[in-house]
């Protein structure tokens, strides 16, 4: 048989003494060599994206059918 949990079952539990708790301690710090960070090179803005090439060929292709058909 089970023993049953009352609502309110944390309330009752023992609190624990402070004289008891250890105290927390720091990490060892390990004594290796760390290389900074390197972050990437910029974004150049040139080659363009093929995109770009085909919008410059319609511009082209609407500038020249314009001095064509004018």
């Amino acid at each position: 048989m089970k023993p049953e949990i009352s609502p309110n079952a944390v309330d009752n539990l023992p609190l624990a003494d402070p004289a008891h708790i250890a105290p927390a301690q720091a990490a060892p710090v390990p004594d290796i060599a760390i290389r900074d960070i390197h972050l990437p090179d910029a974004i150049s803005w040139w080659p363009l994206a093929p995109g770009w090439w085909g919008l410059l060929a319609l511009i082209v292709i609407a500038i020249v059918l314009f001095w064509y058909l004018r």
